[in-house]
C-alpha cells in the first residue's frame, strides 16, 4: 500500500494515505498536514537545507535551459519544503515562501503550471513509502 511511513502501517493511516496520494489538488495546509503525519521527526533546520537543495535544482534547470515544465516541478520541490518550514516555524517559513514567489516571478512560472506541478508531485509523494533512518526520511 501506498503512503505509509515504516512503524506507521495502521489500516486507518493507509486508507487516509491512500485517499491522499489521489487528491486532484493540494492546499498548502493539506501539505503541512501529510508532512506532518509523515514526517513526525522533521526540523526545520532539515527543512530549510532542502528548500536550498531545491532552490539549487532550480538554479541549475534555468541555466540548462530546461523546458518549463522541468522549471515548474522544481519550483514544486521548493514550494513543498516551504511548507515544511511554515509548519515548523511561521517566521522562516514566511520568509521561505517570499523567497519561493520571487524566484517564480523571475523565471516567468505562471501560477497555474506551478499549482499543476505541485499537484502531481503531491500526488507522487503521497503514493510512496518513506523510512527515518540517521535522522533523514528517505522514500523505500
Amino acid at each position: 500500500m501506498g503512503g505509509t511511513v515504516s512503524g506507521h502501517e495502521g489500516p486507518d493511516f493507509v486508507i487516509k494515505e491512500e485517499i491522499m496520494a489521489n487528491k486532484k489538488t493540494w492546499s498548502a495546509n493539506d501539505i503541512m498536514n501529510w508532512q506532518a503525519k509523515t514526517f513526525p521527526r522533521s526540523t526545520v533546520e532539515g527543512q530549510i537545507e532542502k528548500f536550498c537543495e531545491e532552490f539549487v535544482e532550480v538554479s541549475e534547470a534555468h541555466a540548462a535551459k530546461s523546458p518549463a515544465t522541468v522549471i515548474a516541478d522544481e519550483l514544486a520541490d521548493m514550494f513543498i519544503a516551504a511548507c515544511g518550514i511554515l509548519r515548523l516555524n511561521v517566521v522562516a517559513g514566511t520568509k521561505a515562501f517570499s523567497d519561493l514567489l520571487n524566484v517564480q516571478c523571475a523565471l516567468e512560472v505562471s501560477g497555474r503550471r506551478l499549482n499543476n506541478a505541485i499537484n502531481r508531485k503531491m500526488r507522487i509523494n503521497a503514493a510512496r513509502k518513506w523510512r527515518y533512518r540517521d535522522g533523514l526520511y528517505k522514500q523505500v
